[in-house]
């Protein structure tokens, strides 16, 4: 018993500090201080209201990754920063309690939705969108009415500070959570295979980054970054893509308060300026993002049916020459598919079945048809015959020529030996039948006879 209890106790001292609620709890209620000034840098109305509410972000994923118990992390952290506003205890209350209300409905709303995947999933992006709309009203409607009747927002302002609010909280949510949620082990392991042109590109952001909102004050040069992130979206990761959208507003957000970069001497459109440019920013990392995405499964949904063992699959060009062919194809023939590749398909075509396939594809080479189906005879590595079942669909260039063919070759050799002996037992049987019959007629007429 007492060795059990000794084991307990060694577990739980062994366990990670960042394992216990009450580390977490403090945790997120620093990062949402801390994240909170660096917002208000620039505010709004007041010292309350930011473009870019960055905590807003925070708690959503620290409540979606550590489960809804650390919502006093929130809780507490609102309440720390509204007090270092000067709000007064009632307003502070009352505006973190709407804090973290908003926090707690809007991981609800997302239950069974993942953030990360949904930006990625273009079917996904305005139910999400909805979701953190509804979130996020929560936090703008408590706040605004708070600062209401505290005193610090007019009655004929309320409409413009909440949407101010609203807007804020969904960007915040948008850019700090998604980043959050894309670090991981798998994910910072993935850099090791790209170190090179991670470090690139960071190195590259840092430097335009700099340029661009530090360096340079005079020229509109605040879309140069755009083209980094475009980078990230294309060739990296959507961790590496959100950081640098993360990197990039919170540089806008820093230059801007302290008066330097494009938007610092803007005037009275810099808030206008600034909120466009970080919701553009936003917009183009992550539809960026999810155009890569779409691809990237569409891709992997055809490499998967392309590796399948049952199926062979080939494209070819509009002159008959083999570009790929999977491994199901090259063992069907019996080839490896380097052999395969670059030869034509009539040298392995049964002379007999050449004609009728020319007569197809010239068909849709002559756009009369985008594909056909055939019954063909190949011929094997070996020299047998393989008889097959040919599916073969046209792909057009952007121009609409035919850029290639997608052929699905089934392996129909046994069912056509199965079809062959199942003819030869009929006309077997028929004839016997016949020779039956004409015993017995003779049979029949021999009395007679």
């Amino acid at each position: 018993m007492a060795t059990n209890r000794g084991a307990a106790k060694e577990t739980a001292s062994s366990r990670p500090l960042l394992s216990s609620v009450p580390a977490r709890i403090l945790i997120l209620a620093l990062a949402y201080f801390t994240t909170g000034r660096l917002s208000l840098l620039m505010p709004l109305v007041g010292n309350n209201i930011s473009d870019i509410w960055l905590p807003a972000g925070i708690a959503v994923a620290g409540i979606q990754r550590w489960g809804w118990r650390c919502f006093p992390g929130v809780l507490f952290g609102s309440f720390l920063l509204n007090i270092s506003n000067e709000n007064g205890w009632v307003v502070s209350f009352a505006i973190s309690i709407g804090a973290t209300l908003s926090t707690l409905v809007t991981v609800h709303l997302l239950r069974g939705t993942q953030i990360v995947q949904s930006l990625t999933v273009g079917g996904d992006l305005l139910q999400l969108s909805a979701r953190l709309s509804a979130g996020t009203s929560i936090s703008a409607i408590v706040g605004t009415l708070s600062l209401y009747l505290g005193g610090i927002v007019p009655a004929d302002a309320m409409i413009s500070a909440g949407l101010k609010w609203w807007l804020g909280d969904l960007l915040g949510m948008l850019v700090m959570a998604p980043f959050l949620l894309t670090v991981n082990v798998p994910a910072v392991r993935a850099i090791k295979s790209r170190s090179v042109e991670t470090f690139s590109y960071l190195g590259v952001l840092g430097l335009v980054t700099f340029i661009t909102f530090f360096a340079n004050s005079s020229n509109p040069i605040a879309f140069l970054p755009i083209p980094i992130l475009v980078w990230a979206a294309l060739r990296l990761s959507p961790m590496l893509m959100s950081g640098g959208a993360l990197t990039l507003n919170v540089a806008a957000l820093v230059a801007t308060a302290s008066g330097k970069g494009p938007f610092g001497h803007a005037g009275q459109w810099t808030e206008l300026i600034l909120s466009l440019f970080l919701v553009e920013t936003t917009a183009i990392g992550w539809l960026t993002t999810a155009v890569v995405a779409k691809g990237d499964r569409a891709q992997s949904r055809f490499n998967e049916v392309y590796r399948l063992p049952l199926i062979g699959i080939a494209i070819t060009s509009p002159q008959r020459i083999f570009l790929d062919v999977n491994d199901a194809l090259a063992k069907m023939l019996g080839y490896i598919q380097a052999d395969l590749i670059g030869k034509s398909w009539t040298d392995i075509t049964h002379p007999q079945d050449v004609a009728e396939n020319n007569r197809l594809l010239e068909e849709m080479v002559a756009r009369k048809s985008v594909g056909y189906r055939m019954e063909k005879r190949f011929i094997r590595a070996d020299g047998s015959v393989m008889h097959a079942d040919v599916s073969a669909r046209s792909v057009p260039s952007a121009s609409g020529e035919i850029d290639h063919l997608v052929k699905v070759v089934q392996d129909i050799t046994e069912r056509k030996a199965a079809e062959i002996a199942l003819r030869r037992s009929n006309e077997f049987l028929s004839a016997l039948r016949e020779l039956t019959n004409e015993m017995l007629a003779r049979r029949e007429l021999q009395p007679l006879l």
